[in-house]
């Protein structure tokens, strides 16, 4: 379906989709954060900025793009926190300027408001830094206008616009020294390509809401990193912000104010609103300057020496690295919260090969099974590809612990094993966790869990053992066409299946070989089906957690989560995708409910 234009409804959606993903993104933002010092906070400073404007927004029920900019820029404003969050108050200020007493408006309409908006940041910096936020908002800008010059479908340009966008993300590593060296992209700029793409995924798919609605949970690609250790020279030991109530305030005149007291300097401003942002050594001056110029709401000072070190003694805290491979399905979030390192799965569709979750995304990946005539194939990873990633954990950690999918289903376990005998003076502990997906997510999050508890490497094997014998998943598959497709089971067997529309559930025995452990009529029989054995298997539990993984079937996912959203005795639950690698023998639709407790 075509949008030829955005009005108060459709751009607020957008903003709350986009911050959906941003604050999913907060840990891994932190972590890649180098620039201009590395304080591991800009996916802290971003999400509470957004959080604010979510708040905000989440009230508010105009339909005219002008009310609905100005509560998104003036929420922005008064949450801002972080170079980040300051610059991007001042592109949402910019855009409702730009979008002032406008009902609803075409893609060539805002195009030149976002084009606007971009210009307006440039004239709130002091000293404008490229290869940062403010370059990718640039380019996003322009490759909006140039988009529009071809098409006034909003799913068009803002696609076209967000791979603009992720280019210009991707130069960010090499335009800054800081960031050339730890080898990561600017955090503000990865911070604002999550806001697009959630924005973009909304306006694409966000209008369907039915129980079988397409689409994945995290609709961006992001490449691990490896945190790189470094301090930074930091040249201006205090962050200060400011909240300044000041109506017709002189913007370059308080630029000249505050430019030679520090560096990061960043002052967006609203009609009534200031928001300063400085890195100083004289926080007291500072104060007494704004002070000067109106009533302050708020006045924030943090040392940055002191959270850099915080930083990284956090970072250096732990001694175990964990590793597993691409069939695990976790969140990013718990990814790099628990510092997991993954040693990917490759996918063929015939000569074409690509790197499972790193060269193409779950929703690529769907929408080629279900176009291309060629049936994909994978390919494990080798002993060499292990060896490569032990080798180099070995430098900077005491001891490896290794989780991957069952023994019975792939060869991965040991091509492990068998890279782990040529690594030297480093402990290496394998596991089988006898199950794959976000069952295997699940153990990974205790591994992180007890690593950060101090737990010794023999422990945490142990314990992990316990509750591999506890874990489950039942994995309910709509269609057998792609396991015939695999060659996983027999073409008449599937026929046969497929005639009298029996949809099986599917589950790993305590091997790790997959087990049938029942069938329904029909797929939504089968779903019901696997809900009621959930609620059987975790009635007497205690602590459960809940893990539901799906196949570019978000709807199905979001109502499993509804039904079981209410279990007394659950302790958490993750919905995430399934990994491509995984849902080349599964296909499109399947869901899979993992579960364990105590």
């Amino acid at each position: 379906m075509q949008i030829k234009y955005i009005d108060g409804n459709r751009l607020r959606n957008a903003i709350l989709a986009g911050s959906e993903i941003v604050f999913k993104m907060r840990s891994h933002l932190n972590k890649i954060n180098f620039f201009p010092i590395p304080d591991k906070d800009t996916g802290t400073n971003l999400s509470a900025t957004l959080r604010n404007v979510v708040e905000n927004l989440r009230g508010s029920s105009s339909a005219s793009i002008d009310q609905v900019s100005q509560n998104l820029a003036e929420a922005a404003l008064l949450g801002a926190q972080g170079n980040s969050g300051a610059i991007l108050a001042q592109f949402f200020q910019g855009l409702a300027e730009e979008l002032e007493g406008k009902i609803q408006v075409s893609a060539r309409a805002f195009s030149q408001a976002v084009e606007g908006a971009a210009q307006k940041i440039y004239e709130s910096l002091a000293a404008p830094v490229e290869g940062t936020i403010l370059t990718v908002i640039k380019d996003w800008s322009a490759a909006v206008k140039a988009s529009c010059q071809k098409s006034q479908d909003f799913v068009v340009v803002l696609r076209n616009a967000l791979n603009e966008a992720k280019v210009s993300l991707a130069a960010t590593r090499d335009k800054i020294d800081v960031l050339k060296k730890a080898g990561v992209v600017d955090a503000g700029a990865q911070g604002f390509v999550n806001l697009l793409e959630g924005i973009s995924l909304f306006i694409e798919q966000g209008t369907i809401k039915d129980l079988f609605r397409d689409g994945v949970s995290d609709p961006y690609n992001m490449p691990l990193t490896t945190f790189t250790d470094f301090e930074a020279d930091i040249s201006h030991q205090f962050c200060v912000e400011c909240l300044l109530v000041a109506k017709n305030l002189n913007k370059k005149d308080l630029q000249d104010r505050l430019v030679e007291r520090g560096s990061s300097l960043a002052i967006a401003t609203s009609k009534r609103f200031a928001k300063i942002h400085i890195h100083t050594n004289e926080p007291e001056a500072i104060k007494s300057i704004l002070g000067a110029l109106g009533e302050m709401q708020s006045f924030r000072v943090n040392d940055l020496i002191k959270q850099q070190q915080h930083a990284l003694s956090v970072q250096k805290q732990a001694r175990i690295a964990l590793v597993t491979d691409s069939s695990c399905d976790l969140p990013h979030e718990l990814i790099t919260r628990y510092q997991v390192h993954v040693v990917p799965v490759r996918i063929h569709f015939g000569d074409e090969t690509f790197i499972d979750k790193q060269t193409i995304t779950p929703l690529e990946f769907y929408e080629k099974l279900q176009s291309s005539d060629i049936h994909p194939t994978t390919s494990q990873p080798t002993p060499a590809d292990f060896k490569k990633m032990y080798e180099r954990l070995a430098k900077r950690y005491d001891a490896i612990l290794s989780i991957h999918l069952a023994d019975r289903l792939s060869g991965t376990l040991k091509a492990a094993q068998t890279a782990a005998k040529y690594i030297e003076n480093t402990r290496i502990v394998i596991v089988d966790s006898k199950t794959t997906s976000l069952a295997l997510g699940l153990l990974m999050v205790e591994a992180g869990e007890a690593i950060s508890a101090g737990m010794d490497i023999d422990q945490i094997a142990e314990k992990l053992m316990s509750i591999v014998r506890k874990l489950n998943i039942f994995i309910n598959i709509p269609s057998l066409k792609y396991l015939v497709k695999g060659g996983r089971i027999s073409k008449g067997k599937g026929l046969i299946a497929t005639i009298l529309n029996i949809k099986p559930v599917l589950t790993f025995d305590e091997t790790g070989a997959i087990a049938e452990v029942t069938k329904a009529f029909g797929h939504f029989m089968s779903l019901r089906k696997t809900l009621k054995m959930v609620r059987e298997e975790t009635k007497d539990l205690k602590n459960v957690r809940i893990g539901i993984v799906h196949a570019n079937a978000i709807g199905k996912a979001e109502w499993v989560s509804r039904k079981l959203a209410d279990l007394p005795n659950l302790s958490s639950i993750i919905t995430h995708d399934v990994a491509p690698v995984l849902g080349v023998h599964a296909g499109p639709g399947t869901i899979g409910v993992a579960y364990w407790g105590e």
